[in-house]
């Protein structure tokens, strides 16, 4: 349903009958509590008075529904954001981890290359052991 070229949805318009529902309920009170304080006189005086707060509950009404929808549009940008920086924060931890594992990759590749003679000890003896285990 289409009004003024914003989309009422069902839960607004819930909320608008809602409100004119509440609005009806404290309109009877009040022409109630008149007329009995009143005691039935100037009633010509009254009905135009309940004309006037029926004319200006309908814009504020319209008013409060139209900055709810505002709201609710302001909450959906913020959740798209958040969706977006999770999806920045999920790449960037991809890319961390293949940057490590490239580094770690190339510090092996360096240690294997070495010439120094603990780590040439080290490979010796490693070797040894995997053939002992393999036996």
């Amino acid at each position: 349903m289409y009004f003024k070229g914003h989309i009422l949805n069902p839960n607004t318009l819930k909320l608008f009958g809602l409100v004119f529902r509440i609005l009806k309920l404290l309109f009877m009170i009040f022409v109630y509590t008149i007329t009995n304080w009143l005691g039935g006189k100037c009633m010509e005086d009254f009905i135009g008075l309940i004309a006037v707060v029926m004319v200006f509950s309908i814009p504020l009404t319209a008013i409060w529904t139209t900055h709810l929808r505002k709201s609710q549009k302001v909450k959906l940008i913020i959740v798209k954001d958040e969706i977006e920086l999770e999806k920045l924060k999920y790449n960037n931890f991809l890319l961390e981890t293949e940057k490590m594992r490239m580094d770690l990759q190339q510090k092996q590749a360096n240690l294997l290359e070495s010439s120094d003679p603990l780590v040439l000890d080290l490979q010796k003896s490693a070797q040894k052991e995997a053939k002992m285990i393999s036996s």
